[in-house]
């Protein structure tokens, strides 16, 4: 089954397992003491089509919300990464439960849409910045080529020592391509991403 698919249907299936109570069951042996939570990026709903494996990784603002509101229905202790070993010291004979909410990256939207809805609730979270987000030296490659595979019909390239000749006409096939393309780019080495991207690039603008 590839990654779409099972995307999709835990993506759908989940509200379902909610609604049946299922996850009531496993509470008791699966919980713990609480729970840390990684996210990557807070945006507001897309007005365009997205590659499914981006859309995995953000959520929205409301969404933030209702996830916050969710704990502190549960009397969840909203605690900072930096406060975790003395409050299991302090609670380890209570049956209290903790959140923790943490970020990866570093991505702006952290700042303008996140910040804001914790600031709202008074909850702290962790933000961990890569190194080449401040100093400028990222190249965010996983966003151009979905925008490449959603404007065109067909991704057809040769870089140094492999190529890709993909058909994208139909929302599934540019999943499909977008998985192979990138499957493709993480095995560049960093000195030479910038030179294959760049060809890439200026290949699909000139067709």
């Amino acid at each position: 089954m590839g990654k779409y698919y099972q995307k999709f249907l835990t993506k759908n299936l989940s509200p379902v397992i909610k609604f049946l109570g299922v996850d009531n069951l496993t509470k008791p042996f699966y919980s713990g003491r609480g729970q840390i939570l990684m996210f990557h990026r807070v945006i507001p709903p897309a007005s365009r089509n997205r590659i499914h494996n981006h859309l995995s990784l953000e959520v929205t603002p409301d969404h933030l919300e209702e996830i916050i509101l969710y704990f502190r229905k549960r009397e969840y202790d909203f605690i900072s990464l930096e406060m975790l070993s003395s409050w299991l010291e302090k609670n380890s004979s209570t049956n209290r439960k903790f959140v923790i909410f943490t970020f990866d990256d570093g991505y702006k939207d952290n700042l303008l849409y996140a910040y804001p809805v914790f600031r709202k609730y008074n909850t702290p979270f962790t933000v961990y910045v890569t190194n080449s987000f401040p100093e400028k030296h990222a190249i965010l490659w996983w966003y151009i080529i979905e925008d490449m595979v959603l404007k065109n019909n067909n991704i057809s390239y040769s870089f140094s020592d492999c190529s890709i000749n993909a058909e994208c006409a139909t929302y599934i096939k540019k999943e499909t391509a977008f998985s192979s393309l990138r499957g493709l780019i993480t095995k560049f080495n960093e000195e030479n991403l910038e030179n294959e991207l760049t060809g890439f690039l200026t290949s699909m603008v000139t067709v």
